[in-house]
């Protein structure tokens, strides 16, 4: 998906589709991630290793629990 929208005008994506197509594979894969996983992304940290697995390159995230810190900027 990356490659797909590497240098892509996002306007030109709605009702694209090619876009529609490559969403639709990215949606079918995390879902299979998710259903695969022993990591349960309803809590805090499984939703933060979502969002970075889905290649959000400016994510960052602080969890804190029983006086552990984990932080990424």
């Amino acid at each position: 998906m990356q490659q797909f929208l590497a240098g892509t005008d996002p306007a030109k994506l709605a009702g694209s589709p090619e876009f529609d197509k490559h969403r639709d594979q990215l949606q079918k894969k995390m879902a299979g991630i998710m259903a695969d996983s022993q990591t349960r992304f309803d809590q805090p940290w499984g939703l933060v290793t979502l969002f970075w697995a889905a290649g959000s390159k400016g994510a960052s995230a602080r969890v804190a629990a029983n006086g552990l810190l984990l932080q990424r900027s």
